[in-house]
């Protein structure tokens, strides 16, 4: 496997110190695309490595082995047809024809490639994040190595400024959050109190409201806001004592599983994790909210922005129906 080493005068111009005159004829009317095979994630790793001048700097950013990265641009420079890096002590630095090729990559960020790694914002629900998109979105990352997601926790999800919304609404409202966001409801996601399955076989399970009293309750105070969820937050409101109220879902949800408390949580919680067992018999009114998502219209235009934004569809959706 051929290794970056330092590099003569006379061995960087066999592999690329051509004069100004040859330089000229270098990747003369090439693009981007046809040096990298249209393939946007080498262009990437090539671009971060002559920003950084490691390999291995640029193997942990993108999860990849050092001697892949390493084989990458060494298929890159066969293809070339000239050697792109030479070693300078512990750096690797661009030799004048890779210089020309970053020089392509850094215009052609003005017709539509990024050489950065893309920002992806995005704005969930604690509830919706930590209960159902989490575990997809960490396997996406690992998947698309690179991208940096940041993940906005709004109180209001029609203030920020996020590439791809998930919200929540009142059964059957027509939601919108604004002209510039194309929303769609994906499916009715219905609650319930649940109880760590832990603690059901030690107690006897309450089967009406009036056995709540001897339970303690825990009330995420996020929950007020929706009238459809008012059955729960009356108990909550009248209840004189063994109440904790929590800003915070994931305490709500982790407090529900440790403490041997009972917690609204979602109803498909319980299939993603068997330490909560629904208590059906205590509402006899369902209790459900509207899942929604929305993609701003500039991030149509974004493929990878579209496929976090499918990702999450068929993620809840997928979750909704097993």
């Amino acid at each position: 496997m051929p290794q970056y080493k330092d590099a003569s005068p006379k061995e960087q111009r066999e592999v690329g110190a051509e004069t100004p005159d040859e330089m000229e004829n270098v990747l003369s009317n090439v693009t981007w695309k046809v040096i990298f095979d249209e393939d946007d994630l080498a262009a990437r790793k090539f671009a971060a490595v002559a920003r950084s001048g490691s390999l291995k700097k640029v193997s942990r950013q993108f999860g990849v082995r050092v001697d892949k990265l390493r084989d990458e641009l060494t298929l890159l420079e066969s293809r070339v047809g000239y050697k792109l890096f030479v070693r300078n002590k512990s750096i690797l630095e661009l030799t004048p024809v890779g210089r020309r090729i970053y020089a392509l990559l850094h215009a052609s960020t003005l017709s539509g490639l990024s050489v950065a790694s893309a920002t992806i914002k995005i704005s969930v629900p604690p509830l919706l994040l930590d209960g159902f998109l989490l575990r997809p979105l960490i396997s996406w990352l690992r998947k698309s190595a690179g991208e940096k997601v940041v993940t906005l926790i709004p109180g209001c999800p029609y203030e920020d400024d996020a590439d791809i919304r998930v919200w929540l609404s009142q059964p059957g409202e027509v939601s919108s959050l604004n002209q510039h966001v194309a929303g769609k409801r994906l499916a009715p996601l219905p609650f319930m109190p649940c109880i760590a399955s832990s603690y059901a076989s030690k107690l006897i399970l309450p089967h009406c409201l009036d056995d709540l009293d001897d339970y303690m309750l825990i009330h995420y105070q996020g929950y007020q806001e929706y009238p459809a969820l008012d059955p729960w937050n009356h108990v909550i409101a009248h209840r004189r004592h063994s109440v904790m109220h929590v800003s915070s879902y994931a305490v709500a949800k982790e407090l529900t599983r440790w403490a041997g408390v009972i917690g609204l949580l979602p109803v498909q919680l319980p299939q993603f994790n068997s330490n909560f067992l629904p208590l059906p018999d205590l509402f006899p009114q369902p209790m459900a909210l509207d899942v929604w998502i929305g993609l701003t219209l500039r991030a149509e235009r974004e493929p990878e922005i579209c496929r976090v934004f499918e990702l999450f569809e068929h993620s809840f959706l997928g979750a909704i129906i097993e």
